[in-house]
């Protein structure tokens, strides 16, 4: 028979070293870097069990969590409620996961699954702050279904086309520069408006931006289409042996599998935390967990990621991939304006070592297929009080953008054509 002590030292062994295991392995049972702050959790509940254990017994230890996840029920029920009808805004976000699942995704989600394109901008978005998405998912305000007399200049590339760093619509580069060419070709457009769109996107690499331009922005009929990426595509080049398709860096839409390189207990704690909005708002409060975002839903976490394999994955998709956006802009009867993205040595070595010959290749392109080519990387002020992260304009980098345009249309007369041609 064993004695009291004996079951008492068995039950502590079972809860530490079961603590252990959850803390410095993770799914596939491979030595995972600890969490400090999982550690820290850990100790107090390792603690709490014990004491349990040594009072009560294992058995009435287990029953004692049913009166607590009872209490736990009625607040996750209460919270839900009371977020869903009576908490303002920021006090939602405070308390939601995004990007939890597809199902789980509100009106304020800037982005949303897609059957055909991966993920495509929230359609019909209005926030707040100004941000807002036509039907299509650009960010425009209007709905653009009808032409009569106007000239149509759509933007496609990533997020620094998107221009995350601005909330108001108002305020991006292109609105602005919709209303530089307005005013300069206002006696030579008296029946019609220039309307600059744009179809930027975060995260979009050249694969995305093909199928946006498919799928999006032909329903638009563009006049002029100004192509601006390369920064994103540096990503399938780094993770793992580039595919055609990016499927060595790219995922089916869903949370990562925490699991993997990560411990156990984190993996658990996300599973558990990702289908309560009070455990999410605890966990953030203690930094245990971070929002998601678009990287995390589509991007795969279980390949390895190098700078070196930079020399052995070309960029021969993305020189493919923009081939086919010039091939197909001209089937739609729009002119093409290839620009480079602007980047500073702050963007990263991955970025600075693969932009030069991004920027190379659309400058090529552009002169084997008879487009307009702008270096736009060339003109750009470089400075953190333009590119504060050395990529992505804040307010007076946008501005800049918005006159650089400008001035290179006007240099390049290239609005008088796309007017003739509508006549």
């Amino acid at each position: 028979m064993i004695n009291i002590k004996k079951k008492e030292a068995i039950s502590y062994s079972i809860i530490f070293f079961g603590f252990l295991f959850l803390i410095l392995f993770d799914g596939s049972f491979s030595f995972a870097k600890p969490n400090a702050k999982l550690l820290i959790v850990s100790i107090p509940l390792f603690l709490v069990l014990s004491c349990a254990v040594k009072l009560v017994g294992l058995k009435k230890t287990a029953f004692l969590l049913i009166p607590f996840l009872t209490v736990f029920f009625l607040f996750e029920t209460g919270s839900r409620v009371w977020l869903s009808h009576f908490a303002s805004r920021s006090m939602r976000k405070a308390f939601l996961t995004p990007f939890t699942a597809p199902k789980d995704l509100g009106t304020e989600n800037v982005y949303t699954p897609h059957h055909y394109t991966l993920y495509n901008l929230m359609p019909d978005l209005k926030l707040p702050d100004g941000t807002r998405h036509n039907h299509l998912g650009m960010r425009d305000h209007r709905e653009l279904k009808g032409k009569n007399g106007d000239i149509r200049v759509v933007f496609i590339g990533g997020s620094t086309t998107y221009t995350i760093g601005i909330k108001d619509n108002e305020n991006i580069f292109s609105y602005r520069l919709e209303k530089l060419l307005n005013e300069f070709y206002e006696d030579l457009l008296p029946d019609g408006h220039i309307q600059v769109i744009n179809a930027g996107m975060g995260g979009a690499t050249s694969a995305e931006n093909l199928l946006r331009l498919v799928f999006f922005v032909s329903e638009l009929r563009p006049d002029l289409v100004v192509i601006q990426h390369g920064l994103n595509d540096v990503w399938p080049r780094v993770w793992g042996d580039i595919q055609s398709d990016f499927s060595n860096y790219r995922k089916r839409w869903g949370l990562p599998d925490y699991f993997l390189e990560k411990p156990i207990a984190y993996g658990l704690l996300r599973a558990t935390v990702d289908h309560s909005v009070l455990l999410t708002f605890v966990s953030r409060k203690l930094g245990l967990i971070s929002l998601s975002s678009i990287g995390t839903m589509i991007t795969r976490s279980d390949v390895a990621i190098s700078d070196s394999s930079l020399d052995t994955n070309s960029a021969q998709y993305f020189e493919r991939n923009t081939q086919y956006m010039v091939a197909i802009c001209k089937s739609m009867g729009a002119k093409v304006l290839l620009a480079t993205e602007a980047y500073t040595e702050t963007s990263g070595k991955a970025r600075t070592t693969a932009m030069p010959e991004h920027n190379q290749i659309l400058s090529e392109i552009a002169q084997e297929e008879g487009v307009l080519f702008y270096d736009f990387h060339a003109d750009m002020t470089k400075d953190s009080a333009h590119m504060p992260d050395g990529r992505h304009v804040n307010q007076a980098g946008s501005d800049l953008k918005a006159d650089l345009f400008h001035a290179f249309l006007l240099k390049e007369n290239v609005i008088p054509t796309l007017i003739r041609k509508t006549d």
